[in-house]
């Protein structure tokens, strides 16, 4: 019986049987089967290690991407999915909150792949949310402060990220809300209308939080009808190392577009959690590489 030993001591055991007739083991396979041992151990080791660190960054991402408040004239549906592999977790989060008589909907990717981009992550999110409550400002100046604040306090990282505010058009609750939002590097909102058209919200390039200081992001707006459907989603959603970026946002485009409307018209509303189930299964890869950050927002009559 030989231990199979780790950093900080035996992981297991290795048991060797030889039958009566043959004799001892020669020490030649004695010797090989001590280091065969060694082996085994750190290979063990290493797995509960990263198993552990998986599931910490995990654990601590997850606690921080909570459920969204229920806001009157709004359905609101989130998902997070983690990647495959053990790295690749940490960055991407999606948050939503009360601001200005609107609501802010906020989408976001750390770059990094581990327990460190985990924590950054709650670093920005919270300055992101603090800033927007003592300051009121809209989605453009809130990304330029946040950026301001993580040169400050020397973050030492990049994020993208989508900031986007809804407010209820004033006089016509009923029949629309204004969407005012602003871009970071992130991939482009899309816009689904209940006949299948689907908008790219594409706006001025604007650089990553943390790239440089003193830039000033655009903003747009466009309005939103009942039974629109505003989609927020992070990169690991639409890129593989075999499908661009671009390519991954038409897929993205077109899958949405199918499940709004599958007859090419408008029909019955489609559930807003299943449409989120179904494109995690139709345009994520069965092994994804990257965590990814999922949120749609639909106005209802």
């Amino acid at each position: 019986m030989l231990p199979l030993l780790g950093r900080d001591g035996a992981t297991g055991l290795l048991s060797l049987f030889n039958g009566a007739k043959r004799g001892p083991f020669p020490a030649g396979d004695l010797a090989a089967a001590v280091d065969i041992a060694a082996r085994a151990g750190l290979v063990l080791d290493n797995a509960r290690l990263y198993d552990a660190q998986r599931s910490l960054a995990e654990a601590l991402q997850r606690s921080m991407l909570t459920e969204p408040p229920t806001i009157e004239g709004l359905e609101i549906v989130v998902r997070y999915t983690p990647a495959a592999r053990t790295a690749e977790i940490g960055g991407d989060w999606y948050d939503c909150f009360i601001q200005h008589r609107g609501v802010n909907f906020v989408i976001g990717d750390v770059a990094g792949h581990d327990i460190s981009a985990a924590a950054v992550m709650g670093q920005v999110r919270t300055l992101l949310r603090g800033i927007a409550i003592a300051t009121q400002a809209s989605p453009g100046p809130l990304l330029d402060a946040v950026d301001t604040t993580m040169a400050e306090l020397q973050l030492g990282t990049l994020v993208t990220g989508v900031v986007a505010h809804l407010s209820s058009v004033e006089g016509r609750a009923q029949s629309g809300w204004q969407l005012r939002w602003a871009n970071a590097g992130h991939p482009p909102p899309l816009l689904a209308h209940p006949d299948g058209e689907v908008t790219v919200l594409n706006t001025t390039p604007a650089l990553l939080l943390g790239a440089a200081t003193g830039v000033v992001r655009s903003e747009a707006t466009t309005l939103l009808k009942p039974g629109d459907i505003l989609l927020l989603y992070t990169d690991g959603l639409i890129e593989t190392r075999g499908r661009s970026i671009d390519d991954g946002i038409d897929l993205l485009r077109r899958t949405l577009s199918e499940l709004v409307a599958p007859d090419g018209a408008q029909s019955t509303p489609v559930n807003l959690q299943d449409l989120c189930d179904a494109l995690l299964d139709r345009v994520l890869s069965s092994d994804p590489e990257d965590d990814v950050a999922l949120l749609a927002v639909r106005p209802v009559s």
